[in-house]
């Protein structure tokens, strides 16, 4: 059975295609990758990119309990930290098996900072939209100009690096409160 959530990537670029401006940026990216698919997995800068931040297994993201099940959280999460026009981190929580992310972007020059279990159903919407364009033009203009190839593929290969350093930390954190956790119950017997 195929899942269903509220973000539709083939109903977005549909709307996209609509807008003038917006049409521009998806036939600008069909030009040099084909044909947009209507899974996001599918395309490339799903395979190339977006794909490489695996979420760290054994933990849960902590989400808005009402909408838990109306969106994809892995996606959401590998788009955020894709990013490059956005910084978010980690909270693990006291039970050591979910964590908290936290977004923060700039908005007319004042820095944001939002919690994902505290957003409305519509920010999280506006948030695919927001990644996924933005992850459609870096690809197009890596398409278009090779000098803007190689300083955007090495901010994505820091993004990545920055990426596996903070799941690291989720995953040493949690070892830690395990072992923690380990030891006062030997003490307390």
């Amino acid at each position: 059975m195929e899942e269903t959530y509220l973000f539709s990537f083939l109903h977005f670029v549909n709307k996209m295609r609509e807008y003038p401006d917006k049409k521009n940026i998806i036939e600008e990216y069909e030009n040099y990758y084909g044909p947009m698919p209507a899974d996001f997995r599918e395309t490339d800068i799903y395979k190339k990119y977006v794909s490489k931040f695996t979420l760290p297994e054994g933990f849960r993201l902590i989400t808005p309990d009402e909408l838990a099940l109306d969106f994809d959280w892995e996606l959401l999460e590998q788009l955020i930290a894709a990013s490059l026009s956005s910084d978010y981190w980690y909270e693990l929580s006291e039970d050591t098996t979910s964590y908290q992310l936290n977004v923060s972007v700039a908005h007319n020059g004042v820095k944001v900072v939002k919690k994902i279990k505290e957003l409305w159903a519509f920010q999280i919407l506006k948030l695919y939209k927001i990644y996924i364009e933005e992850q459609i033009k870096l690809f197009t203009l890596m398409a278009e100009d090779d000098e803007e190839y190689e300083a955007i593929a090495a901010e994505q290969k820091t993004r990545i690096k920055k990426y596996n350093l903070k799941t690291s930390g989720l995953k040493n954190s949690n070892n830690f409160f395990n072992e923690l956790n380990q030891k006062l119950e030997t003490i307390a017997n």
